[in-house]
């Protein structure tokens, strides 16, 4: 549909059911509900707000709470509060910095999250960056360029997230598989790739590298060989 032909939907206050369809820009400043699929230029979420289908957008941002019962694919998104995927997320630059859960699997080109987040199936992405402010999990990690890390929270963003957010500093994964890969504080049964770095804190049960391979002393490594 074209752009011209779309209209803006604005959700203020407490309103009923809204009927989806195709929308220029999307803004949620109160609690309301979507019934049906959603295609948008734009999705702004500063209220709640109950989707009950999926999201097609090019921009998305999230300050309140929104849940997603289908899929959703966002070329751009930003989770500042709380997102609920019911089925799988795709985009192209995915950034989480309050909490995200996807019932499916998560594919971008680039994946950043200085929040928490629970993927239960796998998490896929060229680049994947992850500072540990929150608990993390995904049943898979796959990427080209891996690192997770503890910050040192000696940021004003950091301190903040240490006071809204549960310390559970860490990440835990069946699998990590990538060509680089850094990792601190995580837990996971397979790490595999061409160079891999395992930092302090973490828990690993197996390492298969092909070009190198280094252990913080810090870190646990049950079983590590060359593939």
């Amino acid at each position: 549909m074209e752009t011209q032909t779309r209209r803006d939907l604005i959700i203020s206050g407490m309103m009923g059911g809204q009927g989806g369809g195709f929308y220029k820009s999307v803004t949620i400043h109160g609690l309301g509900r979507i019934n049906g699929d959603l295609d948008c230029l734009d999705f702004t979420c500063h209220g709640r707000v109950n989707i009950q289908g999926s999201v097609k957008t090019q921009k998305a941002e999230i300050h309140g709470l929104s849940s997603i019962e289908e899929d959703m694919q966002a070329r751009a998104m930003k989770v500042y509060g709380k997102a609920t995927v019911g089925g799988q997320l795709s985009g192209e630059e995915l950034e989480i910095y309050g909490f995200m859960t996807v019932n499916g699997s998560c594919d971008a080109e680039s994946f950043q999250a200085n929040g928490g987040f629970k993927i239960q199936g796998m998490l896929n992405a060229g680049h994947i960056e992850i500072q540990l402010n929150a608990k993390c999990e995904a049943r898979e990690i796959g990427g080209g360029s891996i690192r997770v890390e503890k910050p040192a929270n000696s940021s004003k963003f950091g301190k903040l997230m240490q006071s809204l957010l549960p310390k559970f500093d860490v990440l835990t994964t069946d699998t990590i598989e990538g060509d680089d890969i850094y990792l601190e504080n995580t837990r996971a049964k397979v790490v595999r790739g061409s160079n891999i770095t395992i930092g302090p804190g973490c828990e690993i049960e197996l390492v298969e590298y092909k070009d190198h391979f280094h252990r913080d002393e810090n870190a646990k490594v049950i079983e590590s060989r060359p593939v």
